[in-house]
C-alpha cells in the first residue's frame, strides 16, 4: 500500500486510466467484431455504418491513450482490407 497522500492519489489515478483504457479497448474490439459481421451479412448502409463506427472508436482509443498512433493506423488499415475482401467474396458468390 502507498505510504504518502500523492501515492494514495497516484494508485487511484492509475486504477482510473486503467478502467477507462480497457472498457475504450473493449469498445473498439467490438465494433471491429461488429463491422466484419456486418460485412459478412449485411446491407451496404449497415457494412457502412459499422465500419465508420470501427474507425472512429479506433481513433477515439489512439487519441486517449490506450494505442500508439500506428498501431490504429494498421488496424484501421487492416480492417478496412479484411471489410472489402469479404464484400467481394459475396459478389462473387452471387454471381
Amino acid at each position: 500500500m502507498p505510504q504518502t497522500k500523492s501515492r494514495t492519489k497516484d494508485l487511484r489515478r492509475s486504477l482510473q486510466r486503467r478502467t477507462l483504457n480497457r472498457n475504450r479497448k473493449r469498445a473498439m474490439r467490438l465494433t471491429i467484431r461488429t463491422a466484419l459481421t456486418a460485412a459478412a451479412k449485411g446491407t451496404e448502409t449497415e457494412v457502412a455504418d459499422a465500419l465508420k463506427a470501427a474507425q472512429r472508436n479506433i481513433d477515439l482509443a489512439e487519441q486517449k491513450g490506450p494505442l500508439h498512433a500506428r498501431t490504429a493506423a494498421r488496424k484501421k488499415s487492416r480492417l478496412v482490407a479484411r471489410v472489402r475482401k469479404v464484400l467481394a467474396g459475396k459478389a462473387t458468390a452471387k454471381a
